[in-house]
């Protein structure tokens, strides 16, 4: 009845706190996931764009998740991204993102993730058959 629980010391303390702050830090992190959520937000897709090409900037990186490869292992085709471009028109900013989000797919299977060479083909193929128009007039833009 009597007996009296002992206190953790103050070493298990600080690695439960910084186990504790890691995992918040990878719950804030961007994911493939959390990506592909982000581009079906009713208030617009610009933020999850604007992340995921922050985030694919810093990369390849042992001790950052890749999102590019989380990215492309759910989405082969990436059709939520052609989607956006197919849908209604954009204002001029959210297509640079979604160009750029591209530009990142291709850097990184055109190098370090090669294994996935057939991605990089597929979206190249799919932007010169489908969106040849909306490219040219990007180029063209004052």
């Amino acid at each position: 009845m009597g007996v009296s629980k002992r206190k953790a010391s103050s070493g298990q303390d600080g690695a439960a706190s910084s186990a504790g702050a890691a995992k918040r830090a990878r719950k804030e992190e961007l994911t493939g996931v959390r990506f592909k959520a982000q581009l079906k937000d009713p208030q617009g897709p610009g933020p999850g764009l604007e992340a995921f090409v922050s985030a694919a900037k810093k990369l390849p990186r042992e001790d950052v998740y890749d999102v590019v490869e989380g990215y492309i292992k759910i989405s082969v085709e990436c059709a939520e991204i052609f989607q956006l471009l197919s849908g209604e028109k954009r204002p001029e900013s959210e297509t640079v993102l979604i160009f750029q989000v591209f530009e990142a797919i291709l850097l990184r299977t055109a190098s370090d993730l090669s294994h996935f060479h057939v991605v990089g083909t597929n979206i190249v193929k799919k932007l010169m058959n489908n969106h040849m128009k909306l490219i040219c007039e990007s180029l063209y833009a004052s």
